[in-house]
C-alpha cells in the first residue's frame, strides 16, 4: 500500500513450501545451501507532456503505439539472501502426516 506522505510503496510477501514426499538426498543437500533471490520493480515508464496553452507540465504513462499497453520499465532492487539451512533443520512433521 503507498505511503501519501512520502510517495513510495510497501510490498509483503511471505514463503512457505510444503513437501507431499520426502526430499531427495540432492534436494536436501541443495536446500542447505544460502539461496539468493534478486528483487526487482516494474512500473510503467512515464513521460512529462506540456500544455501548449497553460504551459503546464503533466506526467502520464508511455503507451506501446503498436499493442496500445503502456511501456515497462524492469529495475534491480537487490538481492535478498536466505539461509534455508535454518528451515530444514528445524522441520516439525505431525504425526498424522508421516
Amino acid at each position: 500500500m503507498p505511503d501519501p506522505a512520502l510517495g513510495v510503496g510497501k510490498t509483503d510477501f511471505g514463503l512457505k513450501l510444503r513437501f507431499v514426499e520426502r526430499p531427495s538426498v540432492e534436494f536436501v543437500d541443495w536446500m542447505k545451501k544460502d539461496l539468493l533471490i534478486e528483487l526487482w520493480e516494474t512500473r510503467p515508464r512515464l513521460v512529462e507532456r506540456r500544455n501548449e496553452e497553460t504551459f503546464e507540465v503533466t506526467r502520464e504513462v508511455a503507451i506501446d503505439p503498436a499493442t496500445g499497453t503502456p511501456f515497462i520499465d524492469k529495475r534491480p532492487r537487490g538481492v535478498l539472501k536466505m539461509n534455508l539451512s535454518d528451515w530444514v533443520s528445524k522441520a516439525e512433521i505431525k504425526s498424522e502426516e508421516t
